[in-house]
């Protein structure tokens, strides 16, 4: 069921192993990392894409999802058609569109296509290519 637009040529920069179905930033030269709470202030909007895959090491090829249907993990309680955006740990949470639009440092990046529990594999439409924008004022 998962289809989508993947970043050709992504790569792990590190063991990404446990961050399968959560959010990835884009480093140098199409590496990827991990979003984590201690660096989730410099990532504010960075996320590029859902890791779909779990790359063990460095230079393993890292399948991210820009764009289209894909699964990510639920970082709280999720309903089918909820707005998602990130949290500080790259997974998925439903925001109210208002609530995150108004946001200095969150952009909604998909909508849920079913209804998942923290922690939960569900399947998400998503949008990293153009993400409904912050409130920059």
């Amino acid at each position: 069921m998962d289809q989508f637009l993947a970043i050709p040529g992504a790569h792990a920069t590190g063991d990404l192993s446990a961050l399968q179905y959560q959010a990835v930033y884009l480093t140098e030269d199409f590496g990827v990392a991990g979003i984590t709470d201690s660096n989730a202030a410099a990532f504010a909007q960075a996320g590029i894409g859902i890791l779909q895959d779990d790359p063990a090491a460095n230079g393993e090829p890292a399948s991210v999802a820009m764009l289209g249907i894909c699964r990510a993990r639920a970082g709280g309680t999720i309903t089918q058609g909820a707005f998602l955006t990130l949290d500080n740990d790259g997974k998925v949470v439903a925001g109210a569109l208002e609530a995150v639009l108004s946001s200095a440092d969150r952009a909604v990046i998909g909508r849920a296509l079913g209804d998942a529990a923290s922690g939960d594999i569900f399947t998400i439409a998503v949008n990293f290519i153009t993400p409904l924008p912050h409130d920059t004022e």
